[in-house]
């Protein structure tokens, strides 16, 4: 069974329900649940073009209508009734905060606290405060603010860190540095208000806005990194750049594995007038994965014949990308409220940063909000590194019910973007899930010739999966390997390619030798052992495919292909027949595709027909 392969491929697969006719089924849960996990709000690689905002717009992009993600509606109350009461407001309050509607319970527990006296409206404040920075209303937030003595600790200390920001969005960096100063921010959000320090000490003309301002003792590796991110790009704008280049180098050199620091430090060298040493490192990021695409928008910057160095982040924009390292060092703690809070302080400080419309719209997707997550993605601007990823974003957001408005969104973006090898797949990926298997060779064809010898093994594999399903398997079968060719310890492919040829009755032997190899490099992937057990089937050793198909059950309890294998070796093995009966049944309630319930149903007749016979009495008794 393939599994998810990476590098802007939502592609994968999995062993085959049985037949020799197309993969259905498992396979598309696969694709789907590779491309929800890079959709969804845990993307680190959605801000890996952190701190190297492209300035000029790709050449081959231009921005479109943002007519497929309409903006969330969201419940507005007005001015109180004469007659309205408390616990109406109360109840109305919780009820939208239950339902996710954070600016509605917002207003309503504001109002809530005006109809009470003086001693019981801090409670009611601090739920409004609390909806309210959920709801990414942060003015609205930053008067509710509760008082020292008016709420928990933990709430006194994000009012206070909510207002620093609303002072310094509304360009009041004195107010917002007097804050700061009063009284130290406790955690948890005193490593997010360290970030923010220099900017408003740089905001309001102090001296030496860095120096003052050392690393958090407790923060976790990558939260360390990014503040000294933060701090190098700090140092840049004070002027202190051999300090930059040292903390960026040691940034580099510090193990932790985010594409954002490099593509910092390159857009420092080219303000600095290093461009060739920039260019390398863009060439470097480009040559791990071609697809990323603000590595690629770096390079063709660096290398116009009309050159402008990026500009340098400043104020409010650079506070703005402060607030979205925090919110990925808190996502990578676990701490996702807080993530959540930094991504719409983010938002105040700068309602266009890419990387925090794409976390806030992850948000919105995991609540299931989808409409107000195609809102958040279509606000990326097309200048961005990540206007093609958030395309993709809307696109994926109706693939479940909507296939043929995906199918729209992916075509139109690939058509301003016809340079772009991510829209191109996507759209390739979103056609085979439409079923349009011819559509989605052509486009991956056109990439593959533009690659030429540069083409890599995924795009032979994800060609490769299209033919199969199209019904052209000599084809497919000559794209994997090909992909081998190119990437011979490649497991997906193998795997792949093994279970078909055992699927095919083909070249046992052969698949055997891959589908053992593929499993020592992945010994843990219920996809192929799923696999290895179906070719042991396919030989007659039912007793090996059970004892590997009941493994592959239990680390992928809920695919029905596996199940549907399981239930087939169980059927050739003695005394196992009512077993089969059951796998068979079970799959039934795993959302089989239409081809596997038709081939199941099919089975389990067969199987009660044949022990009704089996156990019928003889003529004459009872």
């Amino acid at each position: 069974m393939p599994a998810c392969c990476g590098g802007g491929l939502k592609l994968a697969a999995s062993g085959a329900p049985n037949g020799n006719s197309t993969l259905a089924g498992a396979p598309e849960r696969a694709m789907m649940a590779g491309m929800m996990l890079k959709m969804r709000l845990f993307a680190l690689v959605a801000l890996a073009p952190l701190a190297a905002c492209a300035t000029t717009a790709p050449v081959e992009t231009a921005a479109l209508p943002p007519a497929e993600a309409p903006p969330v509606v969201v419940e507005q109350t007005g001015p109180p009734a004469p007659d309205v009461s408390l616990v109406g407001l109360y109840l109305a309050a919780a009820a939208a905060q239950r339902d996710g509607r954070n600016e509605a319970a917002a207003d309503y527990y504001a109002r809530a606290a005006e109809l009470v006296e003086e001693d019981g409206a801090p409670f009611l404040r601090e739920r409004a405060f609390t909806a309210a920075v959920n709801a990414g209303e942060i003015e609205k937030a930053a008067s509710l603010a509760p008082k020292p003595g008016e709420a928990s600790q933990g709430s006194q200390r994000l009012g206070r860190m909510v207002q620093v920001v609303d002072s310094l969005a509304k360009g009041d960096a004195a107010a917002a540095s007097a804050i700061l100063k009063a009284e130290d921010i406790g955690q948890p959000y005193r490593n997010a208000a360290q970030m923010l320090r220099p900017w408003v000490a740089l905001a309001a003309g102090e001296e030496d806005p860095v120096g003052r301002n050392p690393p958090p003792n407790n923060a976790d590796r990558l939260s360390l990194a990014f503040f000294q991110a933060n701090r190098a790009l700090a140092l840049e704008h004070a002027k202190r750049f051999d300090e930059a280049d040292a903390t960026y180098q040691a940034l580099l050199g510090s193990g932790v594995n985010s594409r954002a620091f490099p593509l910092a430090y390159g857009a420092f060298l080219e303000r600095q007038g290093k461009k060739a040493q920039a260019v390398a490192i863009y060439d470097r990021l480009i040559a791990e994965q071609p697809d990323d695409r603000a590595a690629v928008m770096a390079k063709t910057r660096a290398t116009a014949r009309r050159y402008t160095p990026p500009a340098l982040p400043a104020g409010k924009e650079a506070a703005s990308l402060a607030m979205a390292y925090a919110a990925t060092g808190a996502m990578t703690q676990g701490q996702t409220g807080n993530a959540l809070i930094y991504v719409q302080l983010a938002l105040r400080l700068d309602p266009n940063r890419p990387e925090a419309l794409l976390l806030a719209g992850g948000f919105a997707e995991q609540a299931g909000e989808l409409e107000e997550a195609r809102g958040h993605y279509a606000k990326v601007p097309a200048a961005a590194p990540e206007y093609i990823d958030a395309r993709s974003r809307i696109a994926a957001t109706y693939r479940d019910e909507q296939i043929a408005q995906a199918v729209a969104v992916a075509r139109e973006t690939a058509r301003v973007a016809p340079n772009d090898r991510a829209a191109q797949l996507d759209l390739a990926d979103i056609l085979r899930e439409a079923e349009d298997y011819e559509g989605s060779v052509k486009v991956l064809t056109k990439v593959i010739n533009t690659k030429g010898r540069e083409a890599d093994w995924r795009l032979f594999y994800a060609r490769a999966i299209a033919l199969e399903k199209a019904g052209r398997w000599p084809e497919a079968e000559k794209d994997l390997l090909k992909a081998l060719e190119i990437n011979p310890d490649q497991a997906d492919v193998m795997n792949y390619l093994g279970y078909m040829w055992a699927d095919r009755n083909e070249k046992l032997a052969e698949a055997m030798d891959l589908l053992q190899k593929a499993n020592r490099s992945q010994p843990n992937s219920g996809a192929i052992i799923d696999s290895l057990g179906w070719a042991y089937f396919r030989l007659g050793d039912y007793k090996k495919a059970v004892e590997l198909l009941e493994r592959a059950a239990e680390l992928s309890p809920s695919d029905p292909d596996i199940n549907d294998h399981l239930g087939d070796a169980y059927a050739k093995s003695p005394g196992r027949r009512l077993e089969a009966l059951f796998q068979w049944e079970r799959v039934l309630t795993l959302e089989p595709s239409d081809l596997l319930k038709a081939k199941v149903q099919g089975k389990i007749a067969d199987e009660q027909k044949a022990t009704s016979v089996a156990t019928a009495a003889p003529a004459g008794q009872p």
